[in-house]
């Protein structure tokens, strides 16, 4: 039992480590250093099935997808790390159905405004 609450407790570390860089880039070269690594014990992370698995729940899919969106530095990092994630089925079926329901709403959202 101790194993998942340390695997879990190391993916939600993770991103929230990671969350803050969503909005705004790194403004330093130590700080881009520093959300590099991030992204990098992340996808170390993520090599095991059950974290994927724990990824996937804490809505980890989510944050990359938004991080990709906002165009910042750091999408490199969030695009690693879907890469990272796809090795396992369910997270690429999760993965689809994030995109497709974000693209549905970009689509109706732009018919609406129009």
């Amino acid at each position: 039992m101790l194993r998942g609450c340390a695997a879990a407790a190391h993916v939600y570390l993770g991103m929230q480590a990671i969350a803050p860089y969503k909005n705004r880039p790194a403004t330093s070269d130590d700080e881009t250093e520093y959300v590099e690594n991030l992204f990098n014990a992340l996808c170390s992370t993520l090599m095991t099935p059950k974290n994927r698995q724990l990824f996937v729940e804490a809505e980890g899919v989510e944050l990359m997808v938004l991080i990709l969106k906002q165009k910042k530095s750091v999408r490199a990092g969030a695009l690693k790390a879907l890469v990272q994630l796809l090795a396992l089925p369910l997270s690429c079926h999760h993965l689809w159905a994030i995109i497709f329901s974000c693209n549905l709403y970009c689509e109706c959202k732009t018919e609406h405004e129009s």
